[in-house]
């Protein structure tokens, strides 16, 4: 499956020139009285990864649901939504970063294998060797994957997570344009698969994000 190789820098850069690209064909306002449009003007910051603030980690456990194989499985609260702290404002202005771009991250839920099994759960350890990878399904405009230098936005996209014992802490950006805040939250549908054929993809699972109340 495919995987993507942009940096958060380009991915962010990317979302802007679009935003650009926008005003520009709809204009800010009627035509000047020549004829012309006005020239929408953004000034982009410098923009470097941002580091996310320290905050209570989760994790979700993945195994499957028979022993030695079945369908792979994730056990997480999904309903409860993460929270994002913001960590940067591109091309804008202000502790509200007016005209620009802000960017929360937040590094929950880790992957993890699951370390043991649970029988009453139906929950199994995954076999040595058997690679899981993370393919998204959907994903709301402007949230983003990061795993070590591969960032995914895009359905279709994937994350090799690992072979068990895997642990991978996904950085997780989501970047805001100006006003352009989502009351119910930025949601990714992923699934989960497996180079083993012992194991079957999982059901599609949902994560919810929402931002932090202020900027830090």
């Amino acid at each position: 499956m495919p995987t993507g190789k942009k940096s958060f820098a380009s991915h962010l850069t990317a979302a802007l020139a679009v935003s650009m690209l926008v005003l520009s064909v709809h204009g800010c306002g009627d035509d000047d009285e020549d004829g012309s449009q006005p020239t929408p003007t953004f000034t982009v910051a410098a923009t470097a990864t941002p580091t996310p603030p320290p905050e209570e980690h989760s994790e979700v456990l993945i195994g499957s649901d028979e022993a030695g194989g079945g369908r792979l499985k994730a056990e997480y609260e999904f309903d409860q939504p993460v929270h994002a702290s913001f960590s940067a404002c591109l091309g804008g202005t202000g502790e509200d970063c007016t005209g620009g771009i802000s960017v929360y991250s937040v590094v929950s839920p880790g992957f993890d294998s699951l370390e043991e099994d649970e029988p009453e759960a139906s929950h199994f350890t995954l076999a040595d060797g058997a690679e899981i990878t993370l393919t998204i399904i959907a994903v709301d405009p402007g949230l983003s994957f990061k795993l070590d230098s591969t960032v995914v936005d895009s359905a279709g996209e994937a994350l090799v997570l690992g072979e068990p014992p895997f642990h991978a802490d996904i950085e997780t950006q989501v970047a805001v344009e100006d006003g352009a805040v989502r009351e119910d939250g930025w949601r990714i549908t992923f699934e989960l698969t497996s180079s083993d054929p012992r194991y079957q993809p999982s059901e599609e699972y949902t994560l919810i994000y929402q931002l932090g109340d202020e900027h830090d």
